[in-house]
C-alpha cells in the first residue's frame, strides 16, 4: 500500500459540497481516507476571481500506481462538472492535484512528483502541514516550516469549519 496526498479546491457552487462529493468518489475509486485536513478559505492565486476557495488536503492510501491516481484524478474532476477551457488558471468547480506519492520523485510529460508548484502555494501547505506536521521534501530540502515562511507575501488561508471527512448525511 502507498500513500498519497491530494490537494482539493473549489470556487464554484456548493463548495463545501464539490470537496465531500470529490473525496466520496475517491472512496468509490477504491480509495482509503486515511486523514483529512481542515478546510481553509483563501482568494484566487495566479489570476482574478470574485470567488474565494475552500481548500483541504487528503492523505489516501491506495494499491494505485501514481499514473493511475492521477487518471483518477481528472476523471473524478470531468465527472464532477470540471470543465477544462485552456492552460491558465480559472473559476472552477473542483480542482484535485497529486501533491506526492509516498517517497516517488518522477519527471515526466504527464506527471511530476511532488507536485512541481505545491511548495509555491499556502492554500496546499497549511492544510498539508495539519495531516504531516513534520513533512519534509527531499527534492528540494525543506521542511514544511520552512517552505511556509518563504512565502510571506501570500495571504495566509483562513480555517472555516467544515468537515471534509464528514459523512454525508
Amino acid at each position: 500500500m502507498k500513500e498519497a496526498i491530494i490537494s482539493f479546491g473549489s470556487n464554484l457552487g456548493d463548495l463545501g459540497a464539490n470537496l465531500i462529493r470529490a473525496r466520496e468518489s475517491l472512496e468509490e475509486n477504491g480509495y482509503l481516507i486515511n486523514r483529512c485536513s481542515g478546510v481553509y478559505l483563501t482568494p484566487a492565486l495566479g489570476f482574478e476571481s470574485d470567488n474565494d476557495f475552500y481548500n483541504a488536503v487528503v492523505e489516501v492510501v491506495t494499491l494505485k500506481e501514481p499514473e493511475e491516481v492521477l487518471h483518477d484524478l481528472l476523471k473524478i474532476e470531468q465527472e464532477l462538472g470540471r470543465i477544462r477551457h485552456t492552460k491558465s488558471y480559472t473559476d472552477r468547480i473542483i480542482d484535485l492535484d497529486l501533491i506526492a506519492y509516498s517517497d516517488v520523485t518522477k519527471f515526466s510529460e504527464h506527471l511530476t512528483l511532488p507536485h512541481p508548484r505545491y511548495h509555491l502555494r499556502l492554500f496546499i501547505l497549511i492544510p498539508l502541514r495539519d495531516i504531516r506536521p513534520n513533512w519534509y521534501d527531499k527534492s528540494i530540502n525543506m521542511g514544511i516550516e520552512e517552505m511556509i515562511s518563504l512565502l510571506g507575501e501570500q495571504e495566509t488561508p483562513q480555517p472555516i469549519s467544515f468537515d471534509i471527512c464528514a459523512k454525508s448525511r
